[in-house]
Order: C-alpha cells, then structure tokens, then sequence
C-alpha cells in the first residue's frame, strides 16, 4: 500500500533506492501470489460447482480486486470461503479430492503444500468458538439472501454485501485480533470508500441490532475513526454504543485503541 502511494510521485526521488526497491519486491511478490491466489480459488469453486455447493468469498480474495486500486495492494496468506453447515462433508470430499487436506484438531483448515483454505460455516467462527453462539445471533440465511455477485479473473463469485462485509470485518478484527493489525482498518477503510454513496447505513444499523453485535461494531468503528479518521454517521455511532460499561472495559478499550498492547485483550470479550 505504502509503494502504490509513492510510486510516481517525487517521493521515488528522494528516498534511497534501496528502500524503493525493497518495498517494490513486496508489491510485485504479492501481486503474484494474488494472481496464483485467484488462480486455485476458481480451481476450488468450479470443483464445488459440480458438486452443487454455493460458497460466499470473504476476506481479501473478496476485497483486493473491488475496493483496492488492484490486487497488488491488499496481501492475503489464505482463501477463506463460507459454505453452509449441511455442504461441509460434500465440501470436503472435494478439496480433498483436489489435494488439500486438514489438520485432525483444526476440521476447517485445509492445505495442499501451496495454498491454505478456510473453510467457514459463519462469519463468527462460531464451530470453533462456541461461546460466541450465545451473545452473537447472526442470521447465516440472511447474509445467503443478500449476497451480491462480482466478477474476479473471468468467474462469477458470490461475496457479502457492503453492509455484511462491514459487520464482518469488524467482528473478525474484534474478536480474532483485538483491535491490533492496521491492515484491518484499511480494510473497512477501502470498503466504506468505495461504498460511499451506496452504502445504507439504516440496513447496516437494523442487522447489527438482530444480529445482537452492536457492541463489537461499535468499538471498532470508533477505534476506525480515532486511527484512520473513517467517517462514520454519529448517529450510527450513538445508537450502537452500548448502554453502559464498566470501568475495566473502558480501560481495556482505550488501551487497545491507544496504545500497542496485545491482540490477547479479544479474550477479555468472548
């Protein structure tokens, strides 16, 4: 990202070569890695196809190339698809049969020696962190109802819409990393820019509400604005704050906003 904001502009000229050309290898490699990245994910839904299993993309593979510049910028290690609970043995068969296989402690992680694949059946993770089943209750029907269609490298893909996007970036960077890792934000930060004049925040407001997720939304929002001054509505904000917090949360939260504490803080909240 820092490379595609200085790549033609004076800047190239008066910062060492070095530096430039270190920072234009990353750009380059991640490039390719997309295009291969791009490359095994329609291998992987073509398979599913035949078989009659509709996957959502979620994450990078579902960002970099409609709401980044192009696929250089936004790096990705892994393709993360959501499936529904019934198709994940059908699923299976197939990526097994495609060569990747899973680890016995971890049923939704699939590798074949050169791509990893991240197999979910919620946006929450919620198979493996069951706990999250009680406070979230989101509606996996809902979000197959809304999904919208894109196409990546010649394929039809199905991906969230803005607002489920939305909701889904900002649970994962809640729960999964605490608030940590800047390239989360720029994430939500890409989306809503991109999304600017069509995204409805009423929709938005409503489905965190029956989703039961207001809580997470909000502090990551608010923690998008102190960071990357992402303009979000204030009434959007007042209205998913919640009621009250203790003392504890607060401190918890404006440190994890401020300050470069540990991701580990997410399991204060789970």
């Amino acid at each position: 990202l820092l490379y595609y904001g200085i790549k033609g502009t004076s800047l190239l000229d008066s910062l060492p070569s070095k530096f430039i050309l270190e920072l234009a290898r990353h750009y380059y490699n991640n490039a390719s890695f997309n295009l291969f990245a791009q490359k095994k994910l329609n291998e992987v839904l073509a398979a599913f196809e035949t078989a009659g299993i509709d996957a959502i993309v979620l994450k990078g593979l579902a960002l970099m190339d409609t709401v980044y510049p192009n696929i250089a910028i936004r790096p990705i290690t892994d393709i993360d698809l959501l499936i529904k609970e019934s198709d994940f043995p059908h699923a299976k068969n197939k990526l097994n049969e495609l060569g990747y296989a899973c680890e016995e402690y971890c049923q939704e992680d699939f590798y074949n020696g050169e791509m990893a694949i991240d197999i979910h059946s919620s946006i929450l993770n919620s198979v493996r962190v069951k706990s999250r089943y009680k406070t979230c209750k989101i509606d996996n029907a809902e979000l197959w109802r809304d999904s919208d269609f894109i196409t990546l490298n010649g394929r039809k893909i199905r991906v969230l819409s803005p607002e489920d996007q939305l909701i889904s970036l900002c649970l994962h960077l809640f729960y999964h990393h605490g608030l940590k890792r800047l390239i989360w934000f720029v994430d939500i930060y890409a989306l809503l820019n991109t999304h600017e004049n069509v995204f409805d925040w009423a929709r938005f407001l409503d489905k965190c509400c029956r989703f039961k997720v207001k809580s997470p939304v909000y502090y990551c929002l608010l923690a998008a604005e102190i960071k990357l001054k992402i303009r979000v509505p204030q009434e959007v904000l007042e209205k998913l704050k919640p009621p009250s917090e203790s003392i504890l949360t607060r401190k918890i939260l404006d440190l994890a906003m401020h300050k470069d504490i540990s991701e580990k803080v997410r399991f204060y909240f789970i």
